[in-house]
């Protein structure tokens, strides 16, 4: 039967996350793993422990790592779930292409995006004003 081959991935998210001190999966850490990985750790997590978690990390090359004050849940808190959809974006972002590499092409580019960003600011400080006007 034939098999496509595996792509590497673009990124892992470890949420509880640990590294097994069992033998058979030793080959899963060497060497050092090398996807991008975010890695959640609960401070108050009673199935896996924090310093679990941190051997994980310490397996991996290229890491972020954030951390909550709850149990062995995924983080629903906004703060977190920005962090982790941050952490995503940066990795599944193409950066712009510039075929001719020149400043204008650049130049182009930086006002788009702070024109994007200038928009984005005033529709919510105008939905802001419209809504607290609504307000008693």
């Amino acid at each position: 039967m034939f098999r496509a081959p595996q792509l590497p991935f673009k990124f892992a998210i470890a949420i509880s996350g640990f590294k097994s001190t069992a033998q058979y999966y030793q080959g899963f850490y060497s060497p050092i793993i090398k996807t991008p990985s975010l890695h959640v750790i609960a401070d108050w997590d009673t199935i896996v422990e924090a310093s679990g978690s941190e051997e994980l990390v310490l397996a991996c090359e290229d890491t972020e790592v954030i951390r909550h004050i709850e149990a062995h849940i995924f983080p629903t808190s906004v703060r977190m779930l920005h962090q982790m959809a941050e952490f995503i974006q940066d990795r599944t972002r193409t950066p712009p292409s510039f075929p001719d590499k020149s400043f204008l092409s650049l130049q182009t580019y930086g006002r788009q995006m702070i024109g994007s960003i200038e928009n984005n600011t005033l529709s919510a400080l105008n939905h802001q004003m419209h809504w607290s006007d609504s307000c008693p």
